[in-house]
């Protein structure tokens, strides 16, 4: 991109790389503790993960059900129509990740965490020619922390599930 015929200035690129750490931050930090809440909050759901080894199964749930990502624009690349409203090519449109994954035309029980189905299909990172580059690299690290921590018994944080 620097040694393109027209290469990005500078600014954009400084901008991306700080999208880019800030990324790499924010968001596994978030989904991370996003899932043992969710988990730590529903001991049934924590005792099944923990039975069945499904800490990817939990992650991929734990993220649909709050989004990391909340929302990003897109341009519309033609005329589309969604659910009677037109949108013309080239507006700019908001997906709303968090909303998407909340969708009760898709599961009947999508404002609850409670599916660790597989496949478990959410736009927590995005999809399409833009999604998250970095959404497998917390799935994974994330899985192994869960797996980890919840098999060893959160030493020290039994007090937690006493709360319950």
């Amino acid at each position: 991109m620097v040694n393109a015929k027209n290469p990005i200035p500078d600014s954009q690129i400084i901008a991306n790389i700080k999208i880019a750490i800030g990324g790499g931050i924010n968001e596994p930090r978030d989904a991370l503790l996003t899932i043992l809440y969710g988990l730590l909050t529903n001991p049934d759901q924590f005792e099944a993960v923990r039975a069945q080894d499904k800490w990817r199964s939990a992650f991929e749930e734990g993220v649909r059900w709050v989004a990391p990502i909340q929302a990003s624009s897109r341009l519309v690349m033609e005329d589309t129509e969604i659910r009677g409203c037109l949108i013309p090519k080239g507006d700019t449109v908001m997906t709303i990740q968090a909303s998407a994954n909340r969708d009760e035309d898709c599961s009947p029980t999508a404002i609850t965490p409670t599916r660790c189905a597989t496949p478990n299909p959410h736009q927590a990172f995005g999809n399409g020619p833009h999604p998250c580059a970095g959404a497998h690299l917390p799935a994974a690290q994330s899985a192994r922390f869960c797996c980890r921590c919840c098999s060893s018994g959160f030493r020290g944080w039994s007090w937690w599930m006493r709360r319950r």
